[in-house]
């Protein structure tokens, strides 16, 4: 059963990224919101690497708010929720989230920006652009943290261990 629910969920999953592809906002909304739950369902009884098959829907569902500028503060809560999921994934299966980093603070920013939350946006594009979050090594968890929370402050930080390499 769980094997079938993981199936419906990247279907779903891959339905709301065509629907988006295609400016069915609407429709997307409604798919990504349907994969989420079907990815929290499946998350209960699977491996602790399905996060980040739930933190992909997550980020999905937060992609879609933005144009449609619909549930924001939910989109932020998703992409919040998935950074943390990519966080305790980094410690021991770096390999399963480091492709999936970069589009989730993408989409931060975006949603920071259909907020009006125009500074937290260009802290956390800076923090991209300054960092190479791609290539971070799980001992650099704590970048993820501050990036979350405090981003000029993660600016500092990551320039000062670029200094150091």
């Amino acid at each position: 059963m769980a094997e079938h629910l993981g199936d419906l969920a990247r279907t779903l999953h891959n339905l709301g990224a065509r629907q988006f592809e295609l400016d069915r906002y609407e429709e997307a909304l409604a798919t990504a919101k349907q994969a989420v739950a079907v990815r929290r369902e499946v998350m209960r009884t699977s491996p602790p690497t399905y996060r980040a098959s739930l933190g992909m829907s997550l980020v999905g569902y937060a992609s879609v708010c933005v144009p449609l500028k619909a549930e924001l503060p939910e989109a932020l809560d998703a992409v919040r929720e998935a950074l943390a999921l990519y966080q305790t994934l980094l410690e021991f299966a770096p390999e399963a989230v480091r492709p999936h980093l970069l589009p989730a603070l993408h989409t931060l920013a975006d949603v920071h920006e259909a907020m009006g939350n125009d500074k937290e946006a260009q802290s956390v594009r800076q923090a991209i652009t300054a960092t190479r979050i791609d290539l971070l090594e799980p001992a650099d968890v704590a970048v993820l943290r501050l990036l979350e929370r405090r981003p000029s402050r993660l600016l500092r930080r990551v320039g000062r261990r670029l200094r150091r390499r």
